[in-house]
């Protein structure tokens, strides 16, 4: 929504990483690349008028955005330099920020009186890199990105501007395992990416019931990555996936009616904190007979939220639903993370 981005900014990923599998990063290369995925989508609409010319350009002598004719890159950026570049048609082009910086870059589409060079309307946008990045995870039987709360929650999120992931809990043992019961999985991957290669300092992790107990797991992954420890009675060695030079923190973590995600789980309320989490959000309900959540223990800042005697009365199923536990989910979200 325009009100969204004149106010947040646009937020974008540095395009740090390998998606053409090559070995050096996606920005430095100009060739097209079927893996590429971290350029943003920007609508240029204009109305052709006689004596009127449009141009595209920014101030910025040497942009850290360059813009692109396809998402997948190739060929060579549209210069927007100096007087910048007309803009003859509508047109769809591609941001990609190409450096491991935090600059903010402002383009601007300006009309212009051919005959004088006088510009008479201008429009602006602004592009930042995004600081964190965030892992939602949604309950058992839901489909990531399907018609369901948590990725209805995770959409309004990327249009307020945060770099969010909706991802599968789990415990579907017949789909695909976006997270597993030892954390493993591409939530892991998009995490490790995020911090080795685009510059992400902050992680953020949202999950509802089985996906509760994926922020769980996923949380003991980051916190032994590359290490031993034992794991549901299984002693097991973790993959080094997080760069030892890279320094992140867990800024914000949220349970909604959390539970224990692993094979054999019995449908136990998870309860305990997610590891290295500064933040901790918990809100659960007891009253049905299966599948409650439960108030979450462990050190540091926990806020607990039994949702219990609310009305409407919530059960396991309706919870997510939930305006008031939604609207608190965002709030605190939103006031413990970087866009």
């Amino acid at each position: 929504p325009e009100d969204n981005w004149k106010a947040n900014e646009v937020g974008i990923r540095r395009n740090g990483d390998y998606d053409d599998g090559n070995a050096s990063r996606d920005w430095w290369s100009g060739t097209a690349s079927a893996g590429e995925d971290d350029l943003i989508r920007l609508d240029i609409d204009i109305i052709p008028a006689s004596g009127i010319e449009y141009r595209l350009k920014t101030t910025d002598s040497q942009p850290a955005v360059r813009l692109r004719n396809s998402k997948l890159k190739g060929g060579n950026p549209i210069n927007t330099t100096g007087n910048g570049t007309i803009i003859a048609l509508d047109k769809t082009i591609y941001a990609e920020y190409i450096s491991s910086g935090n600059n903010h870059v402002t383009f601007e589409l300006v009309a212009i009186i051919s005959a004088t060079g006088q510009e008479f309307y201008s429009e602006e946008i602004t592009f930042r890199p995004f600081e964190s990045v965030t892992d939602a995870f949604v309950g058992e039987h839901s489909t990531a990105g399907g018609n369901n709360s948590v990725s209805q929650w995770v959409r309004n999120q990327l249009l307020d501007g945060y770099d969010v992931h909706v991802f599968d809990d789990g415990h579907d043992w017949w789909q695909s395992d976006d997270c597993d019961e030892w954390g493993e999985g591409p939530a892991l991957d998009e995490i490790a990416n995020a911090i080795n290669n685009r510059g992400v300092t902050q992680i953020a992790l949202v999950g509802y019931s089985h996906g509760g107990g994926s922020v769980y797991n996923l949380s003991k992954r980051l916190y032994y990555d590359g290490q031993t420890t034992m794991w549901y009675g299984v002693n097991r060695t973790q993959e080094d996936k997080i760069n030892n030079n890279k320094t992140y923190t867990v800024s914000f973590t949220s349970y909604i009616d959390a539970i224990e995600n692993y094979q054999y789980t019995s449908g136990d309320p998870e309860i305990r904190k997610p590891l290295s989490s500064n933040y901790h959000l918990n809100q659960y309900q007891t009253n049905g007979l299966l599948y409650v959540g439960g108030s979450t223990i462990g050190g540091g800042i926990i806020i607990n939220v039994n949702r219990t005697n609310q009305l409407p009365t919530l059960y396991h199923m309706t919870i997510i639903d939930d305006y008031t536990v939604l609207f608190l989910l965002t709030f605190e979200f939103q006031s413990q993370t970087i866009r």
